[in-house]
């Protein structure tokens, strides 16, 4: 046992090593990456794909991906030691010791292994060229004070005061209501996070402007995008109905205002609050035949009841006579309606991990259990931001219930995955098994290549670079599919010049 001594003596050469440590951390640059090794983090999923968790010791590498004009992106990675190699599965091979892991780089933006350059433009020849690609989930920064002037009264005078509180990355009280405030913060994790208005990185994690948005775009190959916000991702959470349909108004006046163009592939969905769907039906009404409109965005997060209750017809039955796809887009939050019980789970990762795709399977079963399908069978119906393995799990779940409780579903004449198959699935995060093909096959069960759209998320920290799709053993029809050309026809986009 050690004395007091002996402990004060062993603490202070462990905080002199951990100086020296930080002092001789050292950079690497590549061709369009550059990694800096510093210290302990959390693991996370980055854009390079999946990472081995690393044993104690394990070193925090902070990797930005240069986006042209200047700009970097950071993402922070781990690895066992410095990269030494690529290996011919296109792994980075990095070493500590008797250690060995794997750093894989499946979505990394401007740099593969040495047998397989980056495209660096649509025309290089490379996996990305002559493809139209588009995005149907990216997100612009809606603060209050941008939505302001767009606002009607009193809300706008709410929306003014809100501009002098502290802004942290998604949780504004009284605006957007976060989730990451019952975590320790742990520097690193996710840039921006614990304190978002005063980190050096929160300008590279959000979308102030539409020329901003273009432009990053372009360097990721996308030729047309779908908006959706960033902070009203949580509008379900508002308590007050005359609020929230407030805001949402404001968000489409804003949205059509300063950030539609067609002519750039600039597109957006309206949002309309749960709130009120007579409300909302008409919002939807007001602004679908504005060009650059393209989908309904709808919350999952924080609603209750659930989407497949009969109040929210009039917004389907809006939805449909416009001929506007709605989007259930997930969130992350803790709230006394669904998801409940949330809390429990640590760390956020876990969290994370749970609440996209269960709120997608959430509305989905509500969709399908109050017979959505049947009542709307003109609806186009997609979820967005839950990933995609989850689908057949629901839908063969489903069809056993069918079976056996088939009086239970009077309204349909198939069982639920016919009318599963009929919805539509974004990709983002996307899974990424060790065999790419089994993903593959999993989309092909249910609900098919032909209705999977590639989304990446951007600016968010898990964002999906397009080359995630070309890199998965679909055919060359079906990765054209996915990048593009389903949602091209299905948004009724327009492609865009990509400058």
């Amino acid at each position: 046992m050690q004395s007091g001594a002996q402990k004060e003596t062993h603490h202070a050469a462990s905080v002199a090593s951990g100086a020296e440590r930080r002092k001789s951390a050292c950079s690497h640059s590549g061709s369009g990456y550059r990694v800096s090794y510093g210290q302990h983090g959390s693991i996370r999923k980055s854009p390079l794909g999946l990472l081995e968790l690393p044993p104690r010791g394990g070193i925090l590498c902070q990797t930005s991906y240069d986006l042209g004009q200047g700009r970097d992106h950071p993402f922070p990675v781990f690895t066992h030691g410095a990269p030494r190699k690529w290996d011919s599965r296109g792994r980075q091979q990095c070493s500590r010791g008797s250690r060995t892991s794997y750093l894989w780089r499946s979505q990394q933006m401007n740099a593969t292994p040495p047998a397989e350059p980056a495209p660096t433009a649509k025309g290089d020849g490379g996996p990305l060229a002559h493809l139209f690609i588009a995005d149907v989930d990216v997100h612009v920064h809606d603060d209050p004070g941008a939505l302001a002037p767009y606002c009607d009264p009193p809300w706008d005078d709410a929306l003014r005061e809100l501009t002098h509180v502290h802004e942290r990355y998604l949780d504004i009280p009284g605006f957007a209501i976060g989730w990451e405030g019952i975590d320790p913060p742990i520097p690193g994790r996710i840039p921006g996070v614990e304190d978002a208005g005063d980190h050096p990185d929160w300008e590279t994690r959000v979308v102030r402007s539409a020329d901003q948005l273009r432009s990053e775009l372009s360097a990721l190959h996308i030729d047309a995008a779908i908006v959706f916000p960033d902070n009203l991702l949580t509008l379900g959470a508002l308590a007050n109905p005359r609020y929230a349909c407030a805001l949402a108004s404001a968000y489409n006046r804003w949205i059509e205002a300063e950030w539609l163009d067609v002519d750039r592939g600039l597109h957006a969905a309206l949002v309309v609050a749960p709130h009120d769907p007579r409300e909302g039906a008409a919002e939807i009404a007001r602004w679908a035949d504005r060009s650059g409109f393209a989908a309904i965005y709808l919350p999952t997060a924080a609603v209750n009841p659930p989407w497949g209750h009969a109040m929210y017809d009039p917004i389907y039955d809006a939805a449909q006579e416009a001929g506007l796809p709605v989007v259930f887009h997930s969130v992350g939050i803790i709230h006394p309606n669904f998801p409940h019980n949330v809390h429990a789970f640590s760390p956020a990762g876990v969290r994370h991990a749970l609440l996209h795709p269960l709120g997608m399977i959430t509305s989905l079963m509500s969709l399908i259990g109050s017979g959505v399908p049947a009542r709307f069978p003109r609806l186009k119906v997609v979820f967005t931001e839950g990933g995609v393995s989850w689908v057949p799990f629901v839908a063969w779940r489903l069809d056993r219930e069918y079976l056996e409780r088939r009086r239970e579903f009077p309204f349909y004449s198939e069982p639920p995955s016919h009318y599963v198959r009929q919805f539509f699935f974004s990709t983002q995060p996307i899974e990424e098994p060790e065999d790419p093909r089994l993903l593959v096959q999993l989309i092909e069960a249910c609900p098919g290549a032909d209705h999977i759209l590639f989304a990446s998320d951007w600016p968010h920290h898990d964002f999906d670079h397009p080359r995630v799709i070309s890199r998965l053993p679909f055919t060359h029809e079906q990765k054209a599919a996915v990048l593009g050309e389903t949602a091209l026809e299905l948004f009724r986009l327009r492609s865009g010049s990509g400058g």
